[in-house]
């Protein structure tokens, strides 16, 4: 989903403590011009008396079908991996914001923000499961979504786009752990059927090394955008691991794989690690501002 860009983020008013608040719909007594008999005053009233609990039955059940979902936006990334119930790399089939009318966010600080709170509906392709189990093909991940202007990092996803989720089971539905800001991150290096390393390692830590580890040499492989931003969420590995990872990319047959893996050891001015440059083709280095990156030119490298 994309948003509209502004300077205010609605986590500026939003207090840490927030909740749901589902509120059903008061009947109302709708006055009659015709007013019954008194021979049919029983039959009326027979009939009211069977009438009005299905009544009150059918809003009761619309209300329990609202979301009772927990409003969580803010954590660490430790606290979101031990929120989970549910680890798995899908790819998304559709997103929508879903109506929900007796569904509220009600906020200590701007009610009138509420308004501007809704749930988004994701249909997900389940490719790898990372932790807990769930055999359905699909599920749908359920997240209070924003819907006014903002900025910052925040879930912004695409239909057919392939990501890490992390959720949990509120009320039988997958919740993302945490609303809104990113808890959603794109898998750029392809599908991977598996983790790195074992399960005595820090799930973080795998996960990390599996977004910078291409299994096929095939030169139509591809780092999709965008590229290694999310690469490790967890923020498990430190610079010189990340850099002995890159330029190993960067020897990789695909220019689709080494250009983007070549850039990022570009970026790193004033860190030596320039080699690359002259390993790639005219062709190469006409790619390296795909995107939209201003990188790199002869001058920006012989003067880095």
């Amino acid at each position: 989903m994309s948003g509209r860009r502004a300077s205010t983020t609605p986590g500026d008013s939003i207090s840490r403590s927030l909740a749901i608040r589902i509120s059903c719909m008061r009947s109302r007594h709708i006055p009659r011009s015709n007013e019954p008999s008194v021979g049919n005053l029983g039959r009326v009233r027979g009939f009211q008396s069977t009438v009005r609990p299905a009544l009150m039955l059918g809003l009761l059940l619309l209300c329990e079908c609202g979301p009772r979902l927990v409003f969580s936006p803010t954590m660490s990334s430790d606290a979101m991996l031990q929120r989970s119930d549910l680890v798995f790399i899908g790819v998304i089939q559709q997103q929508s914001l879903e109506r929900w009318p007796f569904f509220r966010l009600v906020t200590n600080n701007d009610p009138g923000m509420a308004k501007y709170w809704k749930i988004l509906r994701r249909e997900v392709r389940i490719e790898t499961v990372l932790r807990g189990t769930e055999s359905r093909p699909a599920i749908d991940v359920y997240e209070i979504f924003w819907t006014d202007g903002t900025s910052g990092d925040w879930n912004s996803t695409r239909e057919g786009e392939r990501d890490l989720f992390l959720v949990r089971r509120e009320s039988g539905r997958y919740h993302v752990v945490r609303d809104w800001w990113r808890s959603i991150f794109p898998v750029t290096t392809g599908r991977h059927d598996r983790l790195p390393l074992n399960d005595s390692q820090p799930l973080w830590e795998r996960v990390a090394l599996m977004n910078w580890w291409i299994a096929s040499a095939d030169s139509s492989t591809r780092i999709t955008y965008p590229y290694f931003r999310y690469s490790d969420p967890g923020n498990a590995l430190d610079l010189w691991r990340i850099v002995k990872l890159e330029r190993g990319l960067a020897r990789h047959p695909s220019p689709g794989v080494r250009v983007p893996a070549c850039r990022e050891l570009l970026l790193l001015s004033g860190l030596g690690q320039d080699e690359c440059w002259e390993t790639l083709s005219d062709s190469d280095r006409s790619h390296l501002h795909d995107s939209g990156y201003f990188c790199c030119s002869a001058h920006d490298v012989a003067s880095a």
